[in-house]
């Protein structure tokens, strides 16, 4: 059989627990999004529903769920942050889940916004020369924008690259270049 689709049961938990894990790795603007309800094949219909909506629903209706035994083991960083650090931020907002989410929603905005500034920015920074490719930097230096603007133009234009690497090598020293 083949399928278009692969829907998944991550909900509004999981989307904040993403975010919380995703900001102890270090992140960019981008990260601030979490997951994305349609990434590719990838179905997450549930994002907006609250894990105890998802609970309460299937109990009204007897409908059996399985929970992963794992879940309630706190060496993994997620259940860590799902356990520890998430009940604290509910002592003082006791919404905090509604909260994040409604904050990932606007932050989703504002990465529409900056990626068409990032659009203009390339066409101002960026130069071809043959196959490579040439990213001046602005006003000669990198402001705290740029490594958002190196990772939006290097999945845009499908490279790989590590952009915390990029950036160490253009501020060690003036004339650096990186060859792809």
């Amino acid at each position: 059989n083949k399928y278009s689709f692969i829907v998944t049961g991550h909900h509004m938990n999981d989307q904040v627990e993403t975010l919380l894990l995703n900001q102890t790795r270090g992140m960019g603007i981008k990260g601030y999004q979490g997951m994305q309800a349609k990434n590719g094949f990838i179905v997450r219909p549930m994002l907006n529903i609250l894990r105890s909506e998802i609970t309460d629903y299937a109990k009204t209706f007897d409908i059996e769920y399985r929970i992963d035994v794992t879940n309630n083991e706190t060496n993994y960083k997620r259940n860590f942050i799902r356990h520890k650090i998430i009940p604290l931020f509910e002592e003082l907002n006791p919404s905090f889940a509604t909260t994040i989410n409604e904050n990932i929603s606007r932050l989703k905005g504002l990465w529409k916004y900056l990626e068409a500034e990032f659009a203009n920015m390339a066409s101002v920074l960026v130069s071809y020369q043959g196959s490579e490719i040439h990213i001046q930097l602005p006003d000669g230096n990198i402001s705290n924008i740029f490594p958002d603007f190196l990772h939006y133009f290097f999945n845009k234009n499908n490279l790989i690259f590590n952009t915390d690497e990029v950036v160490k090598i253009l501020k060690s020293q003036p004339g650096k270049s990186i060859i792809h």
